[in-house]
């Protein structure tokens, strides 16, 4: 997992800072709270999915021994979503590693990089899980889903550049396959607007006030305004292009043959190995 990742003083380093900007995260976790609140809400309200229904009844305890894991590991990289800012800038998030804690069935411990323009950040944080629902769905009505709601806190390296702490709420949906296995849901996985993994937060650089929205998840990005285009599937917004998504755009959407060609070998590289 990498020189960060086994580096505990690193590590300590890197929570020692992060408790110097504290009072930086108080004053500013109403920002936080309010979005990523909303959009729980509206989760539970099945307002995004109106294939859902989901029960009022917190069913966490039942799920103790599952491994969760897996569900955030699913999805290829180039179908994963995201900005940072009020101008959209593209957000790119690749969990390497996540492992459910052994002394702690909510808690799940979370190496990853993230990327903006060129800048390529390791982190390391948790997601932990406080709430699971149970869900109707109305397109496969005999298969058991469900709907887990979690709080995330990523803490970037503090030796490299432009780094903070990624700090928020999510979603993610499953279903028990019929040997009664936990399976990432993608029973719809074709249909407009389909969507898993959802992060709604901001981001706080170290040692200052400096906090910008971010979002991300699998095919969609939460709470994403005017960026989000497209009804079968996602498509930034033009007007959004010079914030990192013209090569996207150029890849599989408006670029000739050659340029396409080229955008695609960039969207498909491995930028975090």
């Amino acid at each position: 997992m990498g020189k960060f990742k086994k580096d505990r003083k690193i590590y300590k380093f890197m929570i020692n800072k992060a408790l110097l900007i504290i009072i930086i995260l108080t004053s500013l976790n109403g920002l936080s709270q309010e979005n990523s609140s909303l959009f729980i809400e509206n989760s539970l309200n099945g307002l995004y999915d109106g294939y859902r229904e989901i029960h009022s009844d917190n069913s966490i305890a039942k799920y103790n021994n599952i491994d969760f894991s897996h569900l955030w590991l699913q999805t290829e990289n180039k179908l994963i979503f995201g900005f940072i800012g009020k101008n959209y800038q593209r957000l790119q998030i690749k969990f390497i590693s996540i492992i459910k804690d052994s002394s702690d069935n909510q808690n799940y411990r979370v190496f990853g990089k993230s990327k903006v323009n060129q800048n390529v950040c390791d982190f390391q944080g948790t997601i932990r899980i406080t709430e699971i629902h149970l869900v109707d769905h109305s397109e496969f009505p005999d298969n058991k889903c469900g709907m887990i709601v979690y709080d995330f806190e990523f803490f970037e390296n503090p030796q490299q550049s432009h780094v903070g702490v990624f700090k928020g709420k999510g979603v993610s949906y499953w279903y028990q396959d019929s040997k009664n296995q936990i399976k990432y849901d993608d029973l719809l996985k074709g249909a407009d607007g389909f969507r898993n993994n959802q992060f709604v937060g901001i981001w706080i650089e170290y040692g200052t006030s400096n906090s910008k929205i971010c979002n991300w998840g699998d095919y969609r990005i939460p709470m994403s305004g005017e960026l989000g285009q497209g009804a079968g599937e996602f498509i930034p917004n033009k007007k959004y292009k010079d914030y990192g998504w013209e090569n996207f755009l150029d890849a599989y959407f408006y670029g000739d043959k050659e340029k396409r060609e080229k955008a695609q070998k960039i969207e498909n590289q491995t930028w975090w190995k």
